[in-house]
């Protein structure tokens, strides 16, 4: 009899995931509140017409038929329903202490302060008061919800009118028990690392150099992997990247890091015990190993082939379109085979885009040569 499990959200970003896990001869079960979201409408798996926020009929669901393992590669409230009832259903998880602590920003801040090889800006909670904050820290700033993700609510700022004006805009993205967050700009390159921990040990998976908007949004505009990247700042974050997993007590499953890397200097960004949205697909594209693939095993057999963790052997890129002109490079692609998949929301281009969610598009491309030409700036 086939091994059932289940996948929390039917949005675009788990589709891969649930490829894989159908391939690999699981039974898919798919929860999600929309009947009319994309995996519901794709006729793959088993949708379930259910808001995995219902934990109760969520957990009753499973244990009738016979759900041994439930998965949420990109979503943030589903990794904390997880960790609530993976002990019920009898698999091994991150606790939810864990989770919660890698959503929260500022608890973030406060575990990555006495690292050795990890280090933090200098940020501070905001307690109401601009000139706690000007006494502290220096322009340029970063203000930030404690607990957005996507890039909400979040905008550099360079003088005390702008710092005002962003704080009132993080107010408008905090939800319960959050805060706002301060800190000091840092330069550099910024990265995210692609982790998977099996047992309490820890493995680099992938790495990304991302292309970021400048202030005052810094949205994502494209990522690469490839050799030269993997080969550059391998080095230069392993043993950063294992002491902040460490200290974060994760045990189990995959991870994204996001930091910047400003010579030897190694600054954390943030930490969420889950794999980054679009990184399954990019990884494939750029050779390295399936990620879903290692996140399966990871929880259900306990282990990973680690033969498997390869450095890529290509050059792949996702680019992350919310402007009309960032069609041209999918244009080009599209002409000269570059550009090996792509997804349209059914909105268009926003006039100005200010996070993740502003997206209209993504175009992911694969090639043996550099990819740089093909970037969004």
């Amino acid at each position: 009899m086939k091994i059932k499990i289940g996948v929390l959200g039917g949005s675009f970003l788990q589709i891969e995931f649930v490829y894989t896990a159908i391939k690999l001869d699981y039974q898919v079960y798919i929860f999600d509140g929309n009947a009319q979201c994309m995996l519901a409408n794709k006729a793959v798996g088993n949708f379930v017409h259910l808001n995995f926020s219902d934990e109760k009929n969520l957990c009753n669901f499973c244990l009738e038929n016979e759900i041994k393992y439930l998965f949420t590669p990109s979503n943030e409230l589903g990794n904390v329903i997880i960790s609530r009832l993976a002990p019920k259903l009898g698999f091994s998880y991150n606790s939810t202490e864990v989770v919660l602590n890698t959503i929260d920003k500022g608890l973030q801040r406060k575990k990555s302060a006495g690292l050795t090889h990890m280090h933090s800006p200098k940020s501070l909670i905001f307690n109401y008061s601009i000139v706690s904050v000007l006494n502290k820290l220096s322009f340029p700033m970063v203000v930030k919800p404690s607990n957005s993700s996507a890039s909400r609510g979040v905008k550099g700022v360079n003088n005390q009118d702008e710092l005002k004006d962003a704080i009132e805009e993080a107010k408008k993205h905090l939800k319960q028990d959050s805060h706002i967050i301060i800190e000091e700009y840092i330069g550099g390159t910024q990265l995210s690392v692609e982790t998977i921990t099996v047992n309490g040990k820890h493995y680099i998976v992938g790495i990304t150099k991302e292309i970021v908007s400048p202030s005052p949004f810094f949205i994502e505009r494209s990522h690469f992997m490839d050799p030269e990247v993997h080969s550059l700042f391998m080095p230069k974050i392993e043993k950063s990247i294992k002491e902040l997993l460490d200290s974060n007590q994760i045990t189990w499953g995959p991870c994204h890091i996001e930091l910047k890397v400003d010579g030897d200097k190694v600054v954390l960004i943030e930490i969420a015990s889950r794999s980054g949205g679009l990184r399954d697909r990019l990884m494939l594209n750029a050779g390295y190993p399936d990620y879903n693939k290692l996140i399966i095993n990871t929880y259900i057999q306990g282990s990973i082939d680690l033969e498997k963790l390869q450095p890529p052997n290509k050059y792949g890129l996702v680019n992350i379109l919310t402007q009309i002109e960032d069609l041209y490079p999918f244009v080009n692609g599209k002409k000269d085979k570059t550009l090996e998949s792509f997804y349209f929301y059914e909105k268009g281009p926003e006039p100005n885009p200010q996070n993740l969610t502003d997206a209209y598009a993504y175009a992911f491309y694969t090639n043996s040569k550099s990819l740089e030409n093909y970037s969004l700036k």
